[in-house]
């Protein structure tokens, strides 16, 4: 009498392990793109973040009367509004990923307003102070435009900016 076997054979395991080799290959593309869009999604949030941080302290700074200095007071106030056009200032960083600056920006390392322990290193900050031109000529409005870069993991530079209106 002949004993039944229990279990699988072997060319059920390699069926079974090639159908699922094959099914796992198509969804290794979804799950990386799904890793990056996470990725893109979280440098847009934190970028955001660093804008609307930077934006928060030129308001409440200009409200309160405040001066940032530059490191070793130089430039004196990052917040100061030339008399004549605009005047740029961007957050040095050590990182190699980080993209250039905007053009005729003042490099600045950590600051009053900005540093590098509120931002990593990753990300591009720059910000532009002028006279507001486009309202009346006698306004007391500075125009504001802050910057944040970024690269992707595929070197790609990716920004965004804003630009506000604070009183001088």
């Amino acid at each position: 009498m002949m004993q039944e076997r229990r279990g699988f054979t072997l060319i059920e395991v390699l069926m079974a392990s090639m159908i699922f080799a094959l099914a796992m290959s198509g969804m290794a593309p979804l799950i990386l793109m799904g890793l990056k869009a996470g990725r893109q999604a979280h440098d847009l949030n934190k970028s955001s973040e660093v804008m609307n941080l930077v934006a928060d302290r030129v308001t409440t700074g200009r409200a309160n009367d405040l001066v940032y200095p530059g490191p070793a007071d130089q430039p004196p106030n990052v917040m100061a509004t030339p008399v004549g056009g605009p005047v740029c200032y961007w957050l040095a960083s050590l990182d190699p990923r980080v993209p250039p600056a905007p053009d005729g920006c003042i490099e600045v390392g950590n600051n009053a307003l900005i540093s590098r322990e509120d931002v990593s290193d990753r990300y591009m900050v720059a910000w532009t102070i002028q006279r507001e031109t486009v309202l009346a000529g006698d306004s007391n409005l500075d125009r504001v435009e802050v910057q944040v870069g970024w690269r992707s993991s595929d070197r790609r530079v990716h920004s965004i900016e804003t630009t506000f209106r604070v009183q001088r």
